[in-house]
């Protein structure tokens, strides 16, 4: 077991009744720290938990080993250390208090989320004689929610046997930042490809290697 850690952002039906009048409740940021076999555990727990609280998740902004979280991820103040230990004590879910946003204005709901993932893939590492360590590639998913996205996500990297690393940015595809990387997809329009074909679609990979992997 290691301990894991996601950042993501939910939106409560319930958020506005909790503030004074004045205040409008766009959503809520939440940190969240798990004690799990993989971080695909982690994300389906994750999705599990808050889906029981009543609350809808919107946004995966970070998400993997705690060993990989770096301070300057997130704009609030978390204290990782003692979720950590809170979280391998208990076995249970540690969460953060939730930090209240605005609304902001959002592109209409495309029916495809997209993220960016770190994955190892067993065989690549048979191929390539142990240089092989990760590689990162783009990702669009037919859902209609972020939990849905999860799931679909962890279930294609599941029955292809890779092992999921560390996942940044899933949301929708009209607010996802695909100009932001530097990554091509076989179609020049994945979005469309997926809304018609439905699962997973990945773009083109870069691996890196064992010395990459430890700077």
């Amino acid at each position: 077991m290691a301990t894991y850690y996601a950042a993501v952002e939910a939106f409560d039906p319930a958020g506005q009744d909790l503030l004074p009048e004045d205040a409008e409740y766009g959503g809520e940021a939440r940190f969240f720290v798990v004690q799990a076999e993989d971080l695909a555990q982690t994300l389906v727990v994750l999705a599990d938990t808050i889906a029981a609280n009543g609350l809808q998740l919107t946004r995966v902004i970070h998400a993997a080993d705690t060993d990989r979280f770096e301070e300057d991820l997130l704009p609030y103040d978390i204290d990782l250390a003692g979720m950590i230990v809170a979280a391998s004590e208990s076995g249970e879910v540690c969460v953060s208090e939730a930090q209240i946003f605005e609304p902001a204005e959002e592109p209409a709901a495309s029916g495809v989320y997209a993220c960016c993932i770190d994955a190892f893939d067993p065989e690549w590492a048979d191929e390539d004689e142990g240089r092989y360590a990760g590689h990162y590639q783009l990702v669009v998913i037919r859902a209609d929610s972020a939990t849905e996205a999860l799931v679909e996500l962890v279930g294609a990297l599941e029955a292809d046997e890779v092992h999921l690393l560390l996942l940044e940015g899933l949301t929708d595809a009209a607010s996802f930042p695909f100009d932001a990387y530097d990554f091509a997809f076989e179609d020049e329009n994945p979005v469309a490809e997926v809304l018609e074909t439905g699962g997973v679609i990945l773009s083109n990979a870069y691996a890196y290697g064992l010395d990459d992997a430890e700077a």
